[in-house]
């Protein structure tokens, strides 16, 4: 049976050779990767083993970018040519628009001579990725939002059996991760697929590297990590003998809490919804930054407060770690101290306290008032002749994202958002929000004529009044015009 694995390094870090060799013992026989780099999205992929080492000097070549590894151990049943990873998706001008991974369990698509997630590339994820691509005119701003859509998603996940993996490296913003899967983890440095044992202590094995003879890959950037030939790649790779595996031990029982510790304590499951490391972050954070033992089990809860207990019921829906970032933002400022892990044995020094509606409620007390007096006289205090101009700020804040666009939501959607669900947004979200709400209020103003007083707005037309046009211009440039898109190979 053919088992793959994907592993993602975030910009600035390295996955840690341990992780490597782990993953390259249980999947030998075929590589690939794919990096966005200064010049854009690069890749490669590869019929042949690559070695740790090898990875690692890859790593560091692009250690201030984000990289996608895929590796797999493979030894039939796939095309050669298309169903190593990653998958590219380029325009007509040979550009590459995405790349991305999948792996998992996909049962609606087996079929003979290709894998389960090469026939589902083919069959479904590169024609919705076509239709969207063409929807924007090749946006590359709206094509990342639309990857981030909450349809997309939920298109995705209806592939999956019973568990799978999606990741996409689109051309801006920030790489994509989709999936419901227990086997992989969350950490500093990134995501995995598979952990393979990672973080368990286990007996040194020797690591064979299982080498599958026969064609050499497609040449990329960075050709020479993977170690490939230039030769014609072969309709088959011939059967290698397994790595030999060490069997896991049984999972570690959690030890048992002394009732002193758990007194007056509420025993909290995760949400059902959430899976990996989504899951994994949830009992990060309720559980004094650390995973309980045997956090891989459904039966594994942690104990909180009942005022944290509370503020989680309000969660327990949640299936992403946007989402579980949405409830550490509910509990931070509640607290002095982090909740203890379940097997410290050591209590918190203090309560969480629970949220009230004063906390979203948009009124400010008078503590508030002068803070927010004192912080405009300051303003206004300042030398007229130094301040930046409206047009000055619109250019400097045109780098950073725009918030519809970012989280893949059409701006008339917070029209529909309640005080709390907006006070509920992260302090940069809702930075984002009031930026771009900024934006679409100058664009009715006249920026030049507006030098240190307070403007006032253009007279608009009763009938224009109740509307904004919020509708971006397509950008313009070599990837504006729908082209026609093709499969890399």
């Amino acid at each position: 049976m053919n088992n793959s694995v994907i592993l993602e390094k975030k910009a600035g870090q390295i996955i840690p050779k341990e992780m490597i060799e782990l993953a390259l013992k249980n999947c030998p026989t075929v590589s690939g990767f794919a990096v966005r780099d200064g010049d854009g999205i690069a890749y490669e992929f590869s019929d042949k083993a690559t070695s740790a080492d090898a990875i690692m000097k890859l790593q560091d070549a692009v250690k201030e970018h984000p990289l996608f590894l895929f590796l797999g151990n493979w030894v039939n049943g796939f095309d050669v040519k298309k169903d190593i990873q990653p998958f590219c998706l380029k325009d007509g001008e040979d550009n590459n628009i995405v790349a991305y991974f999948c792996e998992g369990d996909f049962p609606k698509h087996t079929k003979a001579g290709r894998t389960d997630e090469g026939n589902l590339s083919a069959d479904f994820i590169d024609p919705i990725l076509s239709d969207i691509y063409e929807t924007v005119e090749g946006d590359p701003g709206k094509f990342t939002a639309k990857l981030h859509s909450p349809v997309f998603k939920t298109q995705l996940q209806a592939t999956i059996g019973h568990r799978g993996l999606f990741a996409f490296l689109p051309p801006i913003g920030d790489p994509i991760v989709i999936g419901q899967n227990e086997l992989g983890g969350e950490f500093e440095w990134g995501n995995t697929s598979q952990l393979f044992g990672f973080g368990e202590k286990k007996a040194e094995v020797p690591i064979t590297a299982a080498v599958a003879e026969g064609a050499g890959k497609v040449k990329r950037k960075f050709s020479s990590f993977l170690g490939g030939t230039h030769e014609k790649p072969a309709a088959s790779v011939p059967e290698t003998k397994p790595t030999a595996i060490e069997a896991p031990k049984p999972p570690v029982e959690a030890p048992k809490t002394d009732t002193a510790i758990t007194a007056g304590k509420v025993q909290v499951f995760p949400p059902p919804k959430l899976t990996g490391g989504a899951r994994n972050k949830w009992f990060r954070l309720m559980n004094g930054g650390e995973l309980p033992p045997n956090h891989q089990s459904q039966k594994t809860a942690v104990h909180v407060s009942p005022e944290v207990s509370e503020i989680a019921k309000r969660f327990n829906s949640i299936s992403t770690q946007a989402e579980v970032g949405q409830l550490e933002d509910a509990l931070k400022g509640k607290s002095t101290e982090t909740q203890a892990p379940v097997a410290s044995g050591q209590p918190p020094a203090s309560q969480i306290l629970r949220p009230s509606p004063a906390d979203y409620l948009p009124t400010m007390n008078d503590q508030e008032m002068t803070e927010t007096t004192k912080l405009l006289a300051a303003w206004y205090d300042k030398d007229k002749a130094k301040r930046p101009s409206p047009l000055d700020i619109q250019k400097a804040e045109a780098k950073w994202p725009v918030f519809s666009e970012k989280v893949g939501i059409k701006l008339e959607e917070i029209l529909f958002w309640p005080v709390a669900d907006i006070g509920a947004l992260p302090d940069k979200a809702k930075t984002l929000l009031i930026l771009e709400l900024r934006r679409l209020y100058a664009e009715r103003l006249d920026l030049k004529s507006l030098v240190g007083s307070t403007p006032a707005p253009k007279e608009v037309p009763p009938t224009q009044s109740k509307t904004v046009a919020i509708e971006e211009p397509s950008a313009k440039g070599k990837m504006s015009k729908f082209l026609g898109l093709r499969k890399a190979g």
